[in-house]
């Protein structure tokens, strides 16, 4: 008798075939779509807005000033510039100009950016007087205030450049292990294929509305904005600002009666905490970290629907998702159109019966590699050995995973994060998701330190609520150990608590896991008495 959990497996993959037109490179299809809809608004910022036809002109005269300006095929152009209707318009002149663009978010520092303008050896840096001059670079550089002077002397035709799936689209640079970022080459076959996954599920039509929230700089702005522009949608554009503040996300989402919205844990959290509390008939995409039991509990009764994302940069964005109506049902779902999920052993053998391995991804989202990196594009991205299509890669993700018996993958986290501490291998959202059940807090974060080798020790960042007793921390502490050992086994109970005014996080917003501070090992100890804040970094942190 078969495995049903194979079956399920078997089944999902060839659930995820679906045919579209792989020649066929990212502006056919935006220009198809501004042709459809000439007169509809395409961007909306502030109060600017701006037509699909007149994006569709925009960028092909922008297009062909960057071709005049000594852009072929398959050259890299660095954007920085604020976010903007400009900005976007710029964005898609480069893809029509046969270029990839290198996404720079200009509050990244200095030194991260040179490093990428270097390492890209891109050709021109279109970017903004404000910035004139600031970065050091060997491109050349255009302004987009010159830029815009200029393009009434070009007809708002298409450019006739042959652009194909084969070609590059953009170059995103992640953080390396090394400490230098390395740059993931995406072509437009992976973007397209992408796109017209999402197109149809979770879904978006012309009548949608989607705020954009994203830096340009994390891959998944490329849902935001290249999306709605293929649908139809209207594109609502935040400034960064606004993106940072919850409450002006939230009115910014009420005003504009947005249908559609992406962004990670931290986004949602903060506009939860900045007085959300009726439904809004908005889709949400969550992604970026593992998705919090207590966010599901909030989101689900707020919202028309909730989407658990999956995928790293190196497959084009998002890889699975689910739509999830439970806390108890949370998976990474299943896997987009052309896309295979496979869970790998040590030797690369093919889990199918609910075994955890590392998740590997295959199919049409994989990345060319890595630019300039050939040892770790092919460390990397490996030969597919489970398809029939010759040269095909598959991309290790370093991530733990597993198959349910229904096929879906559920993600246990980072390999090269695995926490054992005193034999024990500890799930940490457990342990996270125990603490913010607790009266007084607010957020938690728990991490693994050996900052004494030999002595691994588990640390709770603790964020308390408004209204939390700060005087009586002491009782306080030995009330949540207490409540956490009546949950969870002993040995994943915090050895110690260290407070905190906020829990840091990414330009992407993401958790920032490295910056949390070492504690003060001798203010706080498992059964110990506390002892306040003493030194500096306490001092700050509570």
């Amino acid at each position: 008798m078969s495995d049903p959990v194979s079956i399920a497996i078997k089944n999902t993959r060839s659930d995820t075939f679906a045919d579209y037109p792989k020649d066929k490179a990212l502006p056919y299809f935006l220009n198809k779509c501004a042709k459809q809809y000439p007169d509809k608004i395409a961007i909306k910022f502030h109060e600017r807005t701006l037509t699909y036809k007149s994006l569709f002109e925009s960028s092909n005269k922008f297009a062909k000033l960057l071709i005049d300006n000594g852009i072929k095929t398959g050259d890299i152009v660095a954007l920085a510039l604020d976010r903007s209707p400009e900005m976007v318009i710029a964005l898609l002149a480069i893809l029509k100009s046969g270029a990839a663009y290198v996404p720079l978010d200009p509050e990244y520092p200095k030194d991260r950016i040179e490093f990428m303008l270097e390492d890209s050896s891109a050709k021109v840096l279109l970017t903004a007087k404000k910035y004139k001059g600031h970065f050091d670079s060997n491109a050349h550089e255009l302004l987009i205030e010159d830029v815009l002077k200029k393009l009434s002397g070009y007809t708002p035709e298409e450019p006739e450049i042959n652009i194909n799936g084969d070609n590059l689209a953009y170059v995103l640079y992640t953080s390396g292990s090394t400490g230098k970022p390395k740059g993931v080459q995406i072509r437009h076959g992976n973007l397209v294929n992408f796109l017209l996954s999402m197109q149809k599920e979770p879904g978006m039509n012309a009548d949608d509305k989607i705020l954009a929230v994203t830096t340009v700089s994390f891959d998944i702005a490329g849902l935001e904005l290249y999306l709605p522009l293929i649908c139809g949608a209207q594109l609502i554009l935040s400034n960064s600002e606004t993106s940072k503040d919850g409450r002006l996300l939230l009115d910014l989402v009420k005003g504009e009666n947005i249908s559609f919205m992406q962004a990670t844990p931290y986004t949602w959290r903060m506009m939860l905490e900045a007085g959300w509390e009726k439904f809004l008939p908005i889709k949400i995409l969550c992604g970026g970290e593992a998705l919090p039991k207590d966010l599901v509990s909030k989101l689900t009764g707020r919202s028309s629907a909730l989407w658990n994302m999956y995928g790293p940069t190196e497959t084009t964005i998002w890889s699975t998702l689910k739509l999830i109506e439970s806390a108890d049902d949370i998976t990474i779902g299943r896997p987009i159109a052309n896309t295979e999920i496979y869970i790998l052993d040590e030797n690369l053998h093919n889990l199918t019966d609910g075994s955890t391995g590392e998740i590997v991804i295959g199919g049409d989202g994989v990345a060319k590699g890595y630019l300039n990196r050939p040892e770790l594009t092919a460390e990397k991205f490996i030969d597919d050995p489970f398809t029939e299509n010759v040269g095909a890669k598959m991309y290790r993700t370093g991530d733990l995973g597993k198959f349910k018996e229904n096929g879906e993958i559920v993600c246990l986290g980072r390999i090269d994060h695995q926490v054992k501490v005193r034999g024990y291998r500890i799930e940490l959202e457990e342990i996270e998701h125990a603490l913010v059940n607790q009266p007084g807090i607010k957020e938690a974060v728990v991490i693994a330190r050996e900052d004494t080798p030999g002595d691994p020790r588990l640390v709770a960042y603790i964020v308390l609520t408004p209204n939390a007793d700060a005087k009586d921390l002491k009782t306080q502490t030995f009330g949540w150990h207490k409540a956490l050992m009546s949950v969870l086994p002993e040995y994943m109970v915090p050895d110690d608590f260290v407070l905190m005014r906020a829990i840091p996080i990414t330009p992407n917003g993401k958790t920032d896991r490295k910056s949390l501070p070492t504690p003060d090992y001798s203010l706080v100890n498992r059964g110990g008495e506390y002892v306040a804040p003493r030194t500096d970094v306490e001092k700050t942190s509570c």
